[in-house]
C-alpha cells in the first residue's frame, strides 16, 4: 500500500508493508514536515534558518533538528569535496531563486553570480548547539535537508515494520515490501511514463537530481537550482540527470547533486562503493560503480 503527500512543492509517497499502518504513517510524516518547517524552511519567516540568515554575526541557540540538518550539510560538504555547499543562498538569490519556486515569474531578474563563501566559515558549535553566520553569508539546506527528512522518516516508520519513503526524487527503504523487495522506478525524463528503469531496493536509498526540473528563464539566460559553489553559476557538468544508490539519502543525494557540478566526483562515488546512472548532455547513459544496466 502507498499514500501520497506533498511537502515544499514536491510530491511524496509513504508505503508500508501492512495497509492498516498507512494512516498512522501519514500522521508521522505530517508531524515531521511541521518540525522541518519550523527548523530549516528558508521560505518561512519564523523558521530558525530564516532567523539565522537575517541576523548574521549573532550566535544563535538552535534546536536538535536544525543541528542535525547542519551536521548532514557538513557531511555532504566534506563527502563532495565542497561541491555541495549550503552557503549558496546568495548565489541562488542572484540567479532569481529568491522566493518559493512556484512564485518565480516566467522571466526572473538575475544579478551577477556570487561564489559561495564556503561552509567552513559557518561557526557551528555542535556541543553547545549554536551557530553563527558571518556577515554576507546565507544558508540554504534544501538539498541535504530533504534527504535528511526522508532518512529520518523511514527510520521512524521502520520501528513498526518494513516501509518506503519518497520525496522529490529521494527514496529510502527498510525491509521488504508486501510482495518482496521494494521496486523503485528511476526517472529518466521530466515526465513519468510508467516505463522507467526499475531497481530493487532493500535497506538503502536511491536519489535522483536533475538540472531540468527546477529551471527558469532570466533576463540573462536560462538558470537552474543546482549551483556550482565555486562560481555561483548554474552547474554545467557533462550530466543533466544523476541517480545514485547508497546506504542513506544524505549520501545518495550528495553524490547525485555533486555529479551535476563536476564529473570528477564519480571517482569518489566508486571509491565509496556506491553506484550511479547518469544521463549526459548528449542523451547517452553512463553506468558508474555498482549500478546495474537497464
Amino acid at each position: 500500500m502507498a499514500t501520497r503527500f506533498t511537502a515544499w512543492g514536491m510530491s511524496g509517497t509513504v508505503a508500508t508493508q501492512s495497509p492498516e499502518r498507512e494512516v498512522e504513517a501519514l500522521e508521522v510524516c505530517r508531524r515531521l514536515i511541521s518540525e522541518f518547517d519550523a527548523a530549516v524552511n528558508r521560505f518561512a519567516p519564523e523558521a530558525e534558518i530564516s532567523i539565522v540568515n537575517h541576523n548574521p554575526g549573532v550566535r544563535h541557540s538552535i534546536s536538535p533538528l536544525f543541528l542535525a540538518a547542519l551536521r548532514a550539510a557538513d557531511h555532504s560538504f566534506a563527502t563532495s569535496r565542497g561541491l555541495c555547499d549550503p552557503t549558496i543562498l546568495p548565489a541562488l538569490a542572484a540567479a532569481g531563486y529568491d522566493r518559493d519556486f512556484a512564485e518565480i515569474s516566467e522571466l526572473a531578474t538575475s544579478a551577477e553570480a556570487l561564489p559561495a563563501i564556503g561552509f567552513p566559515l559557518i561557526d557551528i558549535d555542535y556541543e553547545a548547539s549554536t551557530v553563527t553566520l558571518p556577515v554576507g553569508g546565507g544558508l540554504d539546506l534544501g538539498s541535504s535537508a530533504k534527504a535528511l527528512f526522508v532518512d529520518l522518516l523511514v527510520e521512524r516508520l521502520a520501528h513498526d515494520g518494513a516501509c518506503l519513503v519518497e520525496l522529490g526524487g529521494d527514496v529510502a527503504a527498510r525491509g521488504v515490501g508486501p510482495d518482496g523487495p521494494w521496486v523503485v522506478g528511476v526517472t529518466v525524463a521530466d515526465e513519468i511514463t510508467g516505463h522507467e528503469p526499475k531497481v530493487f531496493l532493500g535497506d538503502g536509498a536511491v536519489c535522483t537530481s536533475s538540472t531540468t526540473l527546477r529551471s527558469w528563464r532570466t533576463n540573462t539566460g536560462p538558470r537552474h537550482h543546482i549551483i556550482d559553489p565555486r562560481t555561483g553559476e548554474s552547474a554545467s557538468s557533462s550530466y543533466t540527470r544523476a541517480s545514485v544508490a547508497a546506504a542513506s539519502c544524505v549520501d545518495a543525494n550528495c553524490f547525485a547533486t555533486a555529479l551535476l557540478v563536476d564529473d570528477d566526483i564519480a571517482f569518489d562515488l566508486v571509491q565509496a562503493g556506491w553506484g550511479a546512472r547518469l544521463t549526459t548532455r548528449w542523451g547517452t547513459v553512463e553506468y558508474v560503480g555498482s549500478w546495474p544496466k537497464d
